[in-house]
């Protein structure tokens, strides 16, 4: 497990030997992240990507990164260590102070990168950020029933099909999308 730290103006979530850091997003990440929602295998599995246009999408996440690390949001750039440039994004999001509990995503944007880890990686930073650094005790997602390379990734790291109506996130539509959670107890 990393040791991840509340990251802080110009601050970055990384581990011993990782191959990857995150650090907060920055208005000038919401190109790349519109242009890999655009790509049609990156975008297939993300809600994000329905925006009809690259404008769009980029106006979309430029509002988001507006919001980030407020109360209730962190969004994080996923960088390679070496050469530092940004391969995909990250998110903490929903955020319940009281129920101790946060929504995440993540998504490698470089295909040429996917099937390395690096996912694994990331995973692994946004958990421990949520439970160490933020104290909180549930982290949860929703994932496509079709997503079975991210599914996997997260049955490994413990997440496990989550009860229906048991977070105040958007509605579920059950037969396309599964909602998979971790109590810290059990990390």
């Amino acid at each position: 497990m990393s040791s991840a730290r509340l990251p802080v103006k110009g601050d970055v979530l990384t581990s011993p030997g990782s191959r990857i850091y995150l650090r907060p997003s920055r208005p000038s990440d919401a190109r790349n992240i519109a242009r890999w929602l655009g790509d049609p295998v990156v975008g297939k599995y993300l809600t994000s990507a329905r925006e009809p246009t690259d404008e769009a999408r980029e106006e979309m996440l430029l509002r988001a990164v507006a919001a980030q690390h407020g109360l209730d949001t962190y969004h994080f750039a996923v960088c390679l260590t070496t050469p530092g440039i940004e391969i995909g994004w990250s998110a903490l999001f929903q955020i319940d102070r009281q129920c101790r509990s946060a929504a995440l995503m993540l998504a490698i944007g470089e295909r040429q990168l996917w099937g390395m880890g690096l996912g694994a990686e990331v995973l692994d930073l946004l958990i421990n950020f949520a439970f160490e650094s933020l104290g909180l005790v549930h982290v949860w997602l929703d994932v496509q029933r079709g997503n079975l390379r991210a599914r996997s990734l997260y049955t490994k790291f413990g997440l496990a099909e989550d009860i229906p109506g048991h977070h105040p996130g958007s509605p579920l539509d059950r037969r396309t999308m599964i909602r998979l959670a971790l109590d810290r107890n059990t990390h």
